[in-house]
């Protein structure tokens, strides 16, 4: 089981919220489950403005169909999260970039090369290459958590990652990097805050950790990946360097309703550079292609910039 990114650490604004009295975790014997027991699923977009996370939280719990239910007049009911969507021509594929610095990095802390940060600080500025990212991410358990909308089921989209590097060699593969999928139930997806069971806010701490293996609430881990590996070479560089797109999956699964990618360090590999616990990347953002309608659910703006989800330009 992973440890919580952050949760030992008192840097969070937020505050720790202790749901042990009301959970009790789902056991697991190997987090790097067999990938092969998965889900199948798909989301949806329109460029609207977006709901807040704060908004009632959209369900993954609905019809595996690409086309929206019907009513018992026989009228098609619109798509419950259609607000969500940036919307493209059907039945032509498209790209979606969703930034790494408008997820939820409420209750997360991490580790750089002097000290640890946590929270919006994790996003930041890379003015050599001019692009907002996450960092912070070298300490095992660390996740950032993409929610990606859909209007259907599909199970041929294409994922790839843009990535770099800071004063390490990256070098990781599924084992040492999970890729996880996740299609959480409606009620994990409100406030932790204000509801019982939700956990955004606290996604690591209490959704990651109530379901510490994703094959047994119905998701899987991408594994292996089209790239192979990922290997950035960014040793001694105090700037970050190195930013390419490695291609992970042309079979992702995504569902109707809320889909939750995350990606998460799964290492405590020694890198010998300050106070740096684990092997990562530093994520620019996450591409998705295909001819389903996407969008971004509980998108944030962590001081790094607010387009959170948008077409490849």
């Amino acid at each position: 089981t992973l440890a919580a990114c952050g949760n030992s650490g008192n840097g969070s604004s937020r505050g720790k919220i202790d749901r042990s009295t009301s959970r009790t975790p789902v056991q697991s014997s190997d987090v790097s489950a067999d990938p092969s027991q998965s889900s199948e699923g798909g989301v949806s977009s329109e460029e609207q403005p977006k709901p807040s996370s704060e908004d009632p939280a959209p369900s993954s719990e609905l019809p595996s169909s690409s086309a929206s239910s019907s009513s018992s007049s026989g009228q098609d009911e619109p798509f419950e999260y259609d607000s969500y969507l940036l919307k493209h021509e059907e039945g032509k594929a498209a790209e979606y970039v969703f930034e790494a610095e408008c997820t939820n990095l409420g209750g997360k802390e991490g580790p750089g090369y002097s000290g640890a940060t946590s929270e919006s600080g994790m996003a930041v500025y890379d003015s050599e290459n001019g692009r907002a990212c996450v960092t912070y991410l070298y300490s095992k358990g660390c996740s950032l958590n993409f929610f990606i909308v859909s209007d259907r089921d599909v199970n041929d989209a294409t994922l790839s990652l843009n990535l770099a590097g800071e004063f390490i060699f990256v070098d990781l593969n599924p084992e040492k990097y999970q890729i996880r999928v996740d299609y959480p139930d409606k009620k994990y997806l409100a406030s932790a805050e204000e509801s019982e069971e939700g956990c955004l806010g606290y996604w690591d701490a209490l959704y990651l950790e109530t379901f510490p293996d994703a094959t047994t609430n119905g998701g899987y881990y991408v594994s292996p990946w089209e790239c192979g590996s990922i290997e950035i070479d960014a040793y001694n560089s105090s700037v970050i360097t190195g930013w390419k797109e490695f291609k992970i999956t042309s079979t992702l699964k995504l569902k109707k309703g809320i889909t939750c990618i995350s990606l998460i360090t799964a290492n405590s590999e020694q890198v010998n550079m300050g106070t740096m616990a684990a092997n990562a990347a530093v994520v620019d953002n996450m591409i998705i292609k295909t001819t389903a309608q996407l969008g971004m659910f509980d998108e944030q703006d962590n001081s790094q910039g607010d387009n959170g989800c948008h077409f490849r330009a």
